[in-house]
């Protein structure tokens, strides 16, 4: 520590300085002494005199080395390898130390005390040019309480979400008891947080050094200049014995995270003195309680989705709804997903509304592919309308020794019966679903007879000029339009 009482174990050597020749003049001493910062005191000052203190620990005629008793409690360790220069540690803190070396003295005096200091010495021997050897040294000190001081911080973080919802269309057009499969997402976001319940609290501990009790009159906490209630567990005046301690705790609310200090003070009565101590407060590694860190997600329709906690947040949920009406008419298909906070309960919620629209006046059409798809077989949904067959997805279809649902999962090939197969197969599932097929009546007529009267391999037979074989072509293109929504009553959704 140096002169302000500000560093532990400064450096404050003194320089060696050396004569010159014979008429050089020799060094000031007290110049010298106030170089370095240095009190110099003629003759052989002691503590008392100095006002530097109400004990003195005094090392006469040395050595200057070891572990020194100061008192029952405390101790002051020494070290001088020359007998010039020495450096010195203490368990209680020091208001001045006197180095005492020929007919004077240097006085190191610590401001705010201090516990230790290296590279120090006598004053300058004029005649030498170095310092003196060490005669004795000198410890000046009082006994104060020793007052030390906790603040732990911590508060309360509440995290916010959002959610949103998504639906892949916005409108559907349907038929009656057709299955549609309606993909969702759900998204489910962490937009920010808020702070609260900003709370300090900890402990001031009261320490005697002294080797007799002190008298505690009064232990006081100022937060921000007002005192704040300590539990001690006593009542004051308290006799604080030698070497024991007093523990009082406290706990303390604030508006916010702003930076502050915290003082305790401790007053006593008696030659033990009191003390203080100023720590900062800060939150800057503050212990947060987080509320509402992970969120529970539903479906009105599905169910639970899943959790979403703030490290992997967004949670994104995609899942299909099969969207089905049994009857004509105008509808809005509603779904809505909501999110709960697991502490706190705070909910949100987040609806995709669909218009469906189930036409009344000959219905609408569907593609081959989704006849394909909806049977019994799968792999999509089913579609009843296959039961409305004579035998279902097994009628054998006409003179193909294959059952309706073989034919139309059958690849054409470049087979013009095949080409045929698919649209018709799929025009008289729209018809048995409730599509309006005037538009196209004669061309399903004309179709069925071609396929009763023809097998797949006389048709795979004809040659490319065969008006046949262009009439299977021209009848499947009037049907394929009519399940694409091209002629007759429009296409459905699929």
């Amino acid at each position: 520590m140096n002169r302000s009482g500000l560093t532990l174990f400064s450096l404050a050597l003194v320089p060696l300085l050396t004569v010159g020749c014979a008429d050089a003049t020799p060094p000031d001493p007290q110049l010298a002494a106030q170089e370095q910062g240095v009190t110099y005191v003629a003759g052989n000052p002691d503590c008392a005199s100095l006002e530097l203190g109400d004990f003195e620990f005094k090392i006469d005629g040395g050595p200057f080395q070891g572990v020194f008793a100061l008192d029952s409690l405390n101790t002051v360790t020494v070290t001088s390898p020359d007998g010039i220069h020495f450096d010195w540690s203490t368990s209680l803190p020091i208001d001045a130390v006197i180095a005492k070396g020929g007919p004077n003295a240097n006085v190191y005096v610590y401001e705010d005390e201090a516990s230790g200091e290296v590279g120090l010495s006598p004053p300058i021997n004029p005649n030498t040019g170095i310092p003196y050897e060490i005669s004795h040294l000198s410890f000046c000190f009082d006994y104060e309480v020793q007052v030390r001081k906790s603040a732990a911080t911590s508060f309360v973080r509440t995290h916010d979400w959002s959610i949103q919802k998504t639906a892949e269309h916005t409108g559907l057009t349907l038929s009656a008891g057709q299955v549609f499969p309606e993909g969702y997402r759900v998204t489910v976001e962490r937009v920010g947080h808020a702070d609260s319940d900003f709370q300090v609290e900890g402990l001031v501990e009261v320490y005697n050094p002294a080797p007799f009790d002190a008298t505690l009159l009064g232990v006081e906490d100022l937060f921000e200049g007002a005192s704040i209630p300590l539990a001690c567990g006593v009542s004051f005046p308290y006799t604080l014995a030698s070497g024991t301690s007093l523990s009082c705790s406290y706990q303390v609310p604030v508006a916010d995270a702003s930076p502050r200090t915290n003082e305790a003070v401790v007053t006593t009565s008696g030659i033990v003195g009191g003390g203080s101590v100023t720590v900062p407060v800060s939150f800057d590694e503050a212990l947060i309680e987080h509320r509402d860190e992970c969120v529970t997600v539903n479906d009105d329709r599905t169910g639970e989705l899943g959790t979403v906690c703030v490290d992997g947040a967004p949670g994104v949920f995609a899942y299909t709804l099969g969207i089905v009406y049994s009857g004509c008419g105008e509808y809005v298909f509603d779904n809505t997903a909501t999110f709960a906070g697991l502490d706190t309960g705070t909910t949100a919620s987040a609806t995709a509304s669909l218009a469906v629209s189930v036409p009344c006046l000959g219905g609408c059409t569907l593609t081959p592919g989704y006849w394909k798809t909806h049977s019994s077989f799968g792999p999509a949904p089913y579609d009843d309308t296959w039961s409305l067959l004579p035998g279902a997805e097994e009628t054998p279809f006409f003179l193909s020794d294959l059952t309706w649902y073989e034919a139309i999962w059958t690849s054409p090939k470049g087979n013009a019966y095949f080409v045929l197969v698919h649209p018709y197969v799929a025009a008289t599932l729209n018809r048995l679903a409730g599509a309006d097929v005037s538009a196209v009546t004669e061309f399903l007529q004309e179709a069925e007879s071609l396929l009763g009267t023809y097998t797949p391999a006389q048709v795979a037979s004809l040659r490319g000029s065969s008006p046949v074989r262009a009439r299977f072509v021209a009848l499947a293109a009037v049907l394929d339009a009519y399940n694409n929504g091209l002629i007759g009553p429009g296409h459905c959704d699929e």
